[in-house]
Order: structure tokens, then C-alpha cells, then sequence
């Protein structure tokens, strides 16, 4: 089981695999967890979980450039924004994974004042039975180890506007450390109620928000990249011949969504849409008129789709998605 959840948390996030490394440094303070790690059956979950990821690593070593362009993809200059000041950076650093549990923390401090202090407290103190492990001391200690190497690796590159949705697999896990905390801090029956009522309450409104946001779109969602009908411009591309090769865009979310489309072909991302030298395979250069090509080559048959988009009550067409996309030969023909 362990070795699916890692195999699984891998391929849907990549920096889950991070997570992982920093829960087992966390469990090697701990004599208790410790003998826990090393045992037969927990080292037998490796191998299964690279059976896991085994068919990605396959695909991305099937074709040339896929793995370039995924290790490419991994430093941090390649998902953020870098060169902020080092104050900024730092300030980013902090305020971020505090904002991304800013709602929970906000009640859970304002329903059991003493949670903070009741689990820096256990932290600080002993274990009680030092042959049994305490879980919210390797939670605590995960979560610190991860906020701290994150803080230095972003005042070191100077991020800022990196997505938040990257970073929960990291602090999400802090919620099960700051429960028991609150669970420590003695609160009374009263005090437990109110924080179940208002568990299921939020539960069932974050629930709404989210059912609104994938089927309702406006007015409740003004981007709701998942309701873009990237199926449709699929359908044209393969109208106009094309069945795989290079897909050339400056739109990364463009490029992303029609990799389900395109399974073979190679996303590559380029600021100007640029045809890259190395590209002898046909090639579809996509743009969106947020981030129109201007330097089309004379005489370049430019296509123009348009989508209209569909609405649980608003008629169709309320709103309506609008590409580019063009066919030039490969590079070496261009040059002859």
C-alpha cells in the first residue's frame, strides 16, 4: 500500500517525491521511528514503488528531448519567477505556506487558543515512552525542515509568484500536527463541538465552491482553465493532417492540456513561438491572441479556430476561446 501511495503521489506531483525524503529524515530523530524505517518490509516498497513510475520513466526515454526537457523542467527558474531582492524573497518564503493554511488556522487559533503553544511545548518536552513513536513530533519536524529548506532556496534564487498548489503536498500535513495540538491544549467539551460544527460546515462550503468552479464556470470561476475546450482544437488540429510530431507554444497551459490530446508528440515551450533549429519532425506552432506570434514568416498559413463555449443556462457561445496555429516546414527546408 505504501508503495502505491508513493508511486501514485509521485506521478500526480512531482514534489511529492521531495515530501517523502523529508518525512524520512524527520523519522531517522526518532529511535522508535527509526527502527521502523529500515525494516524488511518497508525497503520492499522501493522497488514496488519504481514499478509504479517505471511506465513514465519508459515514455519520457522513448523519445529524444522528453527527458531533457522534464530535467529541464525541475530547477526552480523553470516554475517560478527568480532575481526578487533577498528581503522580498524571504518575506514571500514565509507568508506563502502561512496564507495557504491561513483558514484553518485562523479558526483553529480562535477555538482552541492554546493549540501553538500546547504543541511547541510537546515538542519541546521528552517522550513519554521512548519506544513508541510520536507521530506529531515527525509531522512538526517535517513540516519545519521543508518550510526551512524552502525559505533557503528561495532567498538563494529570489522566487516570488511560484504556484501555491506545488507547495501543499509540503504543509497539508501540518493540519494533522496542529489537530493534536489543539487536542493537547485540553480544550473544553463545548470547545470540541464548536470545532466539529464548523469542520463539516467549511467542509461542505469548500465542497460547493469546487463543484461551482468545475461546472458552472461564470460567473463563479473567471479563468476555469479545465472548461477551455482544448478537445475541439484538437479536433482541427487532426482535421488539417496533423497526427503527431512538434507542438511549438509561448502558452505553457496550452501546451499541457493537449499533451492528453497528442501522447507522442514533444511539447516545446518557446517565449516567441519559435520554430527551434533541431526540429526535423512536422511541427504545429499554436499562439492565443493574449500571446500572439508576430514574426510569422511571409506567406505562412495561419488557421484561426474559434470555440464557443457551453454553459449550464447561458446560451452558447456566452464565451468564446480563440487560437492560431500554422504548419511550417521543418527548419533545415526553411534554410534552403
Amino acid at each position: 500500500m505504501l508503495a502505491v501511495i508513493v508511486g501514485l503521489g509521485s506521478l500526480t506531483q512531482l514534489t511529492f517525491p521531495l515530501f517523502m525524503l523529508a518525512l524520512a529524515c524527520a523519522c531517522l530523530w526518532q529511535p522508535a521511528v527509526r527502527q521502523r524505517l529500515f525494516t524488511r518490509k518497508l525497503l520492499a516498497a522501493l522497488p514496488l514503488t519504481l514499478l509504479c513510475i517505471a511506465p513514465y520513466i519508459f515514455w519520457l526515454m522513448q523519445a529524444p528531448g522528453r527527458l531533457d526537457d522534464f530535467v529541464a523542467s525541475m530547477p526552480p527558474p523553470a516554475w517560478a519567477e527568480t532575481g526578487a531582492p533577498p528581503l522580498i524573497a524571504l518575506w514571500e518564503s514565509i507568508q506563502t505556506p502561512l496564507l495557504a493554511l491561513s483558514p484553518y488556522l485562523l479558526f483553529l487559533f480562535l477555538i482552541f487558543p492554546r493549540v501553538f503553544s500546547a504543541l511547541f511545548a510537546h515538542c519541546r518536552e521528552p517522550g513519554a515512552d521512548p519506544a513508541a513513536p510520536d507521530w506529531t513530533r515527525v509531522i512538526t519536524y517535517t513540516v519545519l525542515l521543508e518550510w526551512g529548506v524552502f525559505v533557503i532556496v528561495s532567498v538563494a534564487y529570489g522566487l516570488q509568484r511560484y504556484s501555491v498548489q506545488d507547495l501543499l503536498v509540503f504543509f497539508l500535513i501540518a493540519i494533522v500536527a496542529l489537530t493534536d495540538g489543539a487536542r493537547r491544549s485540553l480544550p473544553p467539551e463545548k470547545a470540541k463541538q464548536r470545532y466539529m460544527r464548523l469542520a463539516v460546515l467549511i467542509s461542505v462550503i469548500a465542497l460547493l465552491v469546487r463543484l461551482a468552479h468545475m461546472y458552472i464556470h461564470e460567473p463563479i470561476c473567471k479563468t476555469c482553465r479545465w472548461g477551455e475546450p482544448y478537445a475541439a482544437l484538437a479536433d482541427s488540429l487532426r482535421a488539417d493532417g496533423f497526427r503527431g510530431g512538434n507542438i511549438v507554444t509561448n502558452d505553457a497551459a496550452l501546451g499541457g492540456n493537449l499533451r492528453a490530446h497528442f501522447p507522442s508528440s514533444r511539447i516545446i515551450l518557446s517565449p516567441q513561438a519559435e520554430l527551434p533549429a533541431s526540429c526535423t519532425a512536422r511541427t504545429c506552432i499554436l499562439t492565443n491572441p493574449g500571446k500572439a506570434r508576430t514574426d510569422a514568416p511571409a506567406g505562412a498559413h495561419v488557421v484561426e479556430v474559434n470555440v464557443p463555449w457551453k454553459h449550464l443556462w447561458k446560451p452558447t457561445g456566452y464565451r468564446t476561446s480563440t487560437w492560431w496555429y500554422e504548419f511550417p516546414p521543418p527548419a533545415g527546408e526553411q534554410a534552403q
